[in-house]
């Protein structure tokens, strides 16, 4: 099985504080992301390959690699504060 484990920072002109989780989410964009890809569910930090993807630096398109990890249903995803990431 295939792993990754992601992180992602974003930027939204709603107020997360005032307007909640779910509004905040559905507003933001993705600005900066960084995932490992292993085939371990618990990869030594020393021995990966961390990814890193800056709108700033690269713009858009989104990681096509990225992409195509978080469609794929055979790939467990794991995510730095989850919950708010999947929003």
């Amino acid at each position: 099985m295939r792993y990754v484990f992601l992180d992602y920072e974003t930027r939204s002109l709603v107020d997360l504080r005032h307007s909640g989780l779910v509004n905040y989410a559905r507003a933001a964009q993705p600005i900066l992301a960084a995932w490992v890809v292993t085939d371990e569910p618990y990869p030594d930090p020393r021995q990966v390959e961390v990814r890193q993807w800056d709108y700033f630096e690269e713009g858009d398109p989104y990681p096509r690699e990225l992409l195509a990890l978080l469609r794929d249903p055979l790939v467990r995803k794991s995510a730095f504060n989850a919950p708010f990431e999947m929003e």
